[in-house]
C-alpha cells in the first residue's frame, strides 16, 4: 500500500510540478511498475497466510468481500464529491484549470493529491484481488486501462474535464462487466472480444465529443 502512495506521489509530483502529460506519464509509470513486478516476482507470489486470504475470500450476506469494498468506497466518494469543498474543486479545476487557479485553488497541489488517492485505491484493489485469487500475479488487470477509460465516459464523465459522477462511473463499469461476461458466455473469441471494446471505446468518445461541442454551441 506504501508503494502504492509512493508511485501516486511520484505521478502527482512529475504531472503537477514538471508538467509532464497526464496520460504520458501514467502509461510510463504503469510500463515501470509492471516490469519491477515482473522482475521481482516472476511467476507470481502464493502461499499467502489465511488472514490475508480472508481478505477477498470471505462473505456476508450471500456477497463476496470485495463486493462490499467497492459498495463502501463508492459511497463514501459519491458523498464527499458532493458534501465536501476539496473533493468539489476538481470540477472546476477540468472545467477550467485557469480560471482556478485565478479563483484562488492551489491547482497543483489538488493535482498531487488526486494522483496520490487514485494511487491508494489502486492499491486497495490490488490488495483485493491478490487475496482473492490467492496470488499475487504481475500480469493481473493487463489490459483493463481501456476498459475503465469506456466505463467512466460510459459513466456520464467527460474527458475534456468538469463532468461526471461517482455513481455514474459506477455503473458505467457494471455496464463493461455485464458486456464481457455476455461475450464469455457466448463464447465469442478473444480476439474478437478486444475488437468488440475497442469499438465501443471509440464510440463512446465519439459520443463525449460530440456531446461537448453540441454543449459549447
Amino acid at each position: 500500500m506504501g508503494g502504492a502512495l509512493l508511485i501516486g506521489l511520484t505521478n502527482g509530483l512529475l504531472i503537477a510540478k514538471a508538467g509532464i502529460n497526464p496520460m504520458i506519464q501514467t502509461l510510463a509509470m504503469l510500463g515501470i511498475v509492471r516490469g519491477f513486478a515482473l522482475m521481482l516476482s516472476g511467476a507470481g507470489i502464493q502461499n499467502f497466510p489465511y488472514e490475508y486470504i480472508y481478505i477477498g475470500q470471505s462473505k456476508l450476506l450471500g456477497l463476496q468481500a470485495p463486493v462490499w469494498y467497492m459498495v463502501a468506497i463508492v459511497v463514501l466518494f459519491a458523498v464527499l464529491v458532493n458534501r465536501t469543498v476539496f473533493f468539489r474543486r476538481y470540477y472546476f479545476i477540468g472545467g477550467n484549470e485557469k480560471a482556478a487557479r485565478l479563483s484562488g485553488i492551489r491547482v497543483e497541489k489538488m493535482k498531487i493529491w488526486a494522483f496520490v488517492i487514485s494511487a491508494g485505491l489502486a492499491g486497495i484493489a490490488g490488495i483485493l484481488l491478490s487475496s482473492r485469487l490467492g496470488a499475487a500475479l504481475a500480469t493481473s488487470g493487463r489490459g483493463l486501462e481501456l476498459r475503465v477509460i469506456t466505463a467512466v465516459i460510459l459513466g456520464g464523465a467527460s474527458l475534456a474535464g468538469g463532468y461526471g459522477k461517482i455513481f455514474g462511473a459506477f455503473l458505467g463499469a457494471f455496464f463493461m462487466a455485464l458486456i464481457n461476461n455476455m461475450l464469455i458466455i457466448s463464447r465469442v473469441s478473444g480476439y474478437w472480444q478486444e475488437i468488440i471494446l475497442g469499438l465501443i471505446l471509440i464510440a463512446v468518445v465519439g459520443l463525449d465529443q460530440w456531446l461537448l461541442k453540441r454543449n459549447e454551441n
